[in-house]
């Protein structure tokens, strides 16, 4: 169910970028894109800090102990997200009122602030109900959220500045998706709303690493959009966006299977040592991108019938955007499934470091290349980091190999 889940989420996103593509000018669609790789970031950054504190302790408690924790985790997340929100739309007011921001963009932000705070409390609960192995409830609220978000962008492509109003009828999904997940939540298992459990402190210990390796890994994958706006222009956003489009399939698969495989491959670790664990991921990971080669040949061979029919429009350099991305998702999808086993052995500062010198490479490397190459080499140093990334991953995984460790029966749950 959860790889439905992913498909469901992934097959929407696709659809809102064919809308917004063919019904919206390169800068609207450039802006949007800007706006949702912001998005990205701060789930990411949220999902990564308390994921591994949720997942390490929700599943292992008793009833009375999972209420406590969950209403820790509830009064938290109502505490910081509306400040956070209330900060962030002050900075955007005081860049407007200095003139960093013109007024569109600064609009453009506020309504991305908003937006991301109820993103964040609807991620927070998704994570919440996938710990506690109840993926029908988060079914029913993906899917209204997916209905409401193709709705939203058709209905933006009807008035002028698209890209605010596909951002803000995001937030309206988010907003919905996210009060069917807490009365879903509550109707499983009512949380302890006096609950004083502190668990800002605890999830930090776990999760501080885990965070700026998120961060910087999301500069690496989703950073080229703002890079590229401010090296060369916002235009040539839309082109490798689009291209980057056809491909997202195989970059929400990665992302969903890795989020669902954290918890299994700390059971193997757990149940019969990292070695065998990391066997088990090698065939994992070549299925995986097996299955991705064969989709990405679909893409391929009918590129030429997309562009002209599904999103009337043309781009320079399409076919090689192609092919580079279709590097970068197959080395990003092997490098997400083999990163979950140094993250079971909780390697997050050496995860983190790794990412960051990636990062380095891809950020000097794509501006080296964008000024021979122009968009090709946002995408060229992509692969370049993700590549030094993953074999990385694969030296940290080797290493642990190695680190006589006796197996541990299972955790009862």
């Amino acid at each position: 169910m959860g790889l439905m889940m992913q498909a469901l989420l992934s097959g929407a996103n696709f659809v809102v970028g064919v809308i917004l593509i063919r019904r919206t000018n390169d800068a609207q669609y450039g802006y949007y894109i800007l706006a949702t790789n912001a998005l990205l970031l701060i789930t990411a950054l949220q999902t990564s800090f308390i994921q591994p504190y949720i997942v390490t302790n929700i599943t292992r408690m008793d009833l009375a102990a999972r209420r406590d924790l969950i209403g820790g985790l509830v009064r938290t997340n109502r505490r910081w997200v509306p400040p956070l929100c209330a900060l962030g739309l002050l900075i955007t007011a005081l860049l407007w009122a200095v003139h960093v921001l013109n007024a569109p963009t600064a609009i453009l932000v506020g309504i991305t602030v908003v937006t991301a705070a109820f993103t964040l409390g609807r991620e927070f609960l998704r994570t919440t109900l996938f710990a506690l192995h109840r993926p029908a409830a988060v079914l029913r609220a993906d899917i209204v959220y997916v209905v409401l978000l193709i709705v939203g962008a058709y209905v933006a492509t009807l008035l002028p500045h698209s890209a605010r109003v596909a951002t803000a009828s995001m937030a309206v999904a988010a907003l919905l998706a996210r009060f069917m997940l807490s009365r879903g939540l509550w109707n499983l298992e009512p949380w302890n709303r006096e609950s004083t459990k502190p668990v800002l402190k605890a999830m930090s210990a776990l999760g501080g690493w885990a965070i700026a390796g998120s961060g910087i890994h999301w500069l690496l994958i989703q950073g080229y959009s703002y890079l590229v706006a401010g090296v060369l222009d916002v235009h040539f956003v839309a082109a490798i966006a689009a291209t980057r489009l056809l491909l997202v399939p195989v970059f929400v698969l990665s992302g969903g299977v890795s989020m669902l495989l954290f918890p299994i491959t700390s059971r193997w670790v757990h149940e019969s040592g990292v070695s065998s664990a990391a066997r088990k991921l090698s065939l994992l990971v070549a299925a995986l991108a097996v299955l991705a080669l064969c989709y990405m040949g679909i893409m391929w061979l009918m590129r030429d019938w997309i562009f002209a029919v599904v999103l009337k429009k043309h781009f320079e350099q399409r076919d090689q955007l192609l092919l580079l991305w279709g590097a970068v998702f197959l080395v990003t999808l092997c490098r997400d499934q083999l990163a979950t086993l140094p993250a079971s052995c909780e390697k997050f500062r050496d995860m983190t470091l790794l990412t960051g010198f990636s990062t380095v490479a891809w950020a000097i490397s794509s501006v080296a290349a964008m000024d021979l190459i122009g968009p090709l080499g946002a995408v060229l140093g992509i692969l370049i980091g993700e590549v030094i990334n993953i074999l990385g991953i694969v030296v940290m995984i080797l290493r642990e190999t190695r680190v006589p460790r006796p197996a541990k029966p299972a955790p009862t749950f």
